[in-house]
């Protein structure tokens, strides 16, 4: 026996429910079995195991209704860093459930609120912001570069992640060039979009950022990334 809970069945219930809206940025969202969290923490081409101790605590926290623990935050947001895309196998390291875990995580530690399942443009925190600019740089490589071997994501995602005042100097001077490939309209846009996710970071690029600012990068970058990407779809223009 790795767990026994002695409590109510409504209790046990109301904080497995807890669980579900807390793995989710919106109310339709499906909701993520716990095996599927489990196989986000892997990495897509090893046979490495997650940690039994880990699934105990990942357990006991949706049952008690606790934070998450700490590996859980740690664990994914490694995973996000180092992992690949790969787009012909449909895999991308930034990940919707990777994203909703780190969502999840910061959201029991009271990092975040509820402010931040959904792309928050106002936001004048600035490891998410960054991660916002970010998705930013890598989509003005992309519109300019069309396909290529390597992007800005492949390179210096993990880096950025870590210690962003080493890295976005050299992004931004790179997106000089990409931006200069793009048609007037989209070049206006996209400088448009970078100027104002700039004038929302106070204090300039973070030297190194700790486990918690890594995991806003994170959501900034996935948030905005999707949210380029559904104007894509939808027709409108950039």
């Amino acid at each position: 026996v790795k767990l026994f809970e002695k409590n109510s069945f409504g209790t046990i219930m109301r904080n497995v429910a807890k669980h579900c809206s807390d793995m989710q940025f919106f109310a339709d969202d499906r909701q993520i079995p716990v095996w599927e969290i489990e196989k986000a923490l892997c990495s897509p081409i090893g046979k490495e195991d997650i940690d039994p101790a880990l699934q105990a605590k990942l357990l006991i926290s949706i049952v008690k209704g606790l934070p998450y623990p700490q590996t859980l935050l740690n664990t994914v947001v490694r995973r996000c860093r180092i992992d690949r895309d790969n787009k012909e196998k449909k895999f991308y390291s930034v990940s919707s459930t990777r994203a909703r875990i780190i969502k999840a995580c910061l959201l029991r530690k009271h990092y975040i609120g509820e402010e931040v399942n959904m792309l928050n443009e106002n936001s004048t925190d600035t490891a998410y912001n960054l991660g916002r600019l970010f998705a930013v740089l890598e989509k003005a490589q992309t519109d300019a570069l069309g396909n290529i071997n390597a992007t800005i994501k492949d390179k210096f995602f993990s880096s950025a992640c870590v210690t962003p005042g080493l890295v976005f100097p050299r992004l931004l001077k790179l997106t000089q060039a990409h931006l200069g490939k793009l048609s007037e309209g989209g070049k206006i846009y996209t400088d448009k979009l970078i100027q104002g996710i700039l004038a929302n970071i106070n204090g300039g690029f973070s030297g190194t950022q700790n486990m918690e600012e890594q995991g806003m990068f994170i959501l900034g970058y996935y948030q905005q990334k999707q949210k380029l990407y559904t104007k894509n779809e939808t027709g409108e223009k950039e």
